[in-house]
């Protein structure tokens, strides 16, 4: 087990479920925490943004809340953790924007689950240097910008004093 600070949420009302999925993944290293619906799971978003949310939520409830993520300016991808094999309410929950679906129960399928961490986490690295280089370049713009508005005076002088 390697050491790991990445945060993920668990959002589900059936204990069982949730207490699984919870204990595989402090197994792998991550900070977990878990709440059996979205109004416990509310608090934690204004104290602390988790990296990642699994959350058996209806697809309405997941759009509301990719929607309050956007606005938080957080990329924080959801998946569905959902029991149903039903391949309409699979598609209803991807439109409503969960990243991937893992299938309950969890134990089943081990090597799903890493292979689905394991490429959202390499999506959240990704975003958070493309938000890095984003800063940068803004930075450096305003840098730019300012350096020509000061050869812009400096010119300006120099017209005059001719």
């Amino acid at each position: 087990m390697t050491s790991r600070t990445e945060r993920i949420l668990i959002i589900d009302a059936n204990e069982q479920a949730r207490s699984d999925l919870s204990r595989y993944l402090d197994a792998r290293g991550f900070y977990v925490s878990v709440c059996p619906d979205i109004g416990a799971a509310r608090s934690l978003f204004t104290e602390n943004i988790p990296d990642v949310i699994f959350a058996d939520l209806s697809p309405e409830v997941i759009e509301d809340l990719n929607r309050r993520l956007d606005a938080a300016e957080s990329y924080t991808p959801i998946v569905a953790y959902t029991s149903s094999t039903s391949s309409a309410e699979v598609v209803q929950l991807l439109r409503a924007g969960a990243e991937d679906i893992v299938l309950k129960p969890c134990h089943a399928s081990k090597e799903a689950l890493d292979d689905v961490i394991e490429k959202l986490f390499d999506r959240i690295r990704v975003n958070r240097l493309n938000k890095l280089y984003r800063e940068e370049l803004e930075e450096a713009n305003l840098d730019l910008r300012s350096g020509i508005a000061e050869l812009r005076a400096d010119q300006n002088a120099g017209r005059k004093v001719q």
